[in-house]
C-alpha cells in the first residue's frame, strides 16, 4: 500500500486554502483531511494545515528537526506557526516515496516500531507533559508523574512507518502530532 494514496478528502475550505497557499497542484492525502501532496516546480512535497491548533505546527516542525538526526523523518521545508484569518498555520515537508508497513508481516512492522520507540526513549526530557509550542518544553497535566521522562510517539502504527519496497528498510516515520513527554517507566514498547 502506498502511503500517499488519496482518501476521502478534507472539507472544501481546507482544499481551497491549500491551493491558495501554494498555487500548485494539490491532492488530499492521509486520513486527517489536513494533509495534501503538492506538486510544484518539479518537486513533490506534503503540506499539513493546522486550522484549529496553529501552535501544533511549531511543535511538529521542532520535533522533526530534533529527531531528524536520530530517525528517518521528512525534512521540514517551511513552517508558518502563526495563523491569521484566511491564512492557516502550516508545515511544508519533503515527500517520502515508499510504502507503509501496513499489511506486512507483524514481525517486520514491530521491528521498525521498536527501533523508533527505543530512539525516542533515549531522548531525555525534564518532565512528562504535553508539547504545546516549538520549545518542546513539556507542560504537565494532572495525570503526569513528576520527574524526568522521554518522548513517546503516541500514534505509532504501520501506516506511519514508510519502508523501501525493494530492501524493506525504514525510510520515514510519520504522524508526529500525538508525540508527548512521558515518564520513562510508562514508555510502551512497539506499536500503539
Amino acid at each position: 500500500m502506498r502511503h500517499h494514496a488519496p482518501v476521502a478528502g478534507p472539507g472544501d475550505d481546507l482544499l481551497r486554502a491549500a491551493r491558495a497557499l501554494l498555487g500548485a497542484s494539490v491532492s488530499p492525502v492521509g486520513r486527517s483531511g489536513r494533509s495534501f501532496v503538492v506538486d510544484a516546480a518539479g518537486e513533490r512535497l506534503v503540506l499539513r494545515l493546522y486550522p484549529d491548533l496553529p501552535a501544533r505546527a511549531a511543535v511538529d516542525a521542532a520535533l522533526l528537526r530534533l529527531v531528524g538526526g536520530l530517525l528517518p523523518v521528512p525534512e521540514v521545508v517551511e513552517a508558518r506557526t502563526a495563523a491569521a484569518p484566511g491564512r492557516p498555520a502550516f508545515l511544508l515537508r519533503s515527500y517520502v516515496a515508499g510504502e507503509t508497513y501496513e499489511g506486512r508481516p507483524g514481525a517486520e512492522s514491530r521491528q521498525a516500531a521498536d527501533r523508533v520507540t527505543a530512539v525516542l526513549a533515549a531522548v531525555p526530557v525534564l518532565r512528562a507533559g504535553d508539547l504545546v509550542d516549538g520549545s518542546l518544553t513539556p507542560v504537565p497535566g494532572p495525570d503526569d508523574e513528576p520527574g524526568p521522562g522521554c518522548l513517546v510517539h503516541g500514534d505509532l502504527h504501520p501506516r506511519h512507518l514508510i519502508r523501501d519496497p525493494v530492501d524493506g528498510g525504514l525510510l520515514a516515520v510519520l504522524g508526529w502530532d500525538a508525540v508527548r513527554a512521558q515518564a520513562r517507566h510508562r514508555q510502551a514498547p512497539g506499536l500503539d
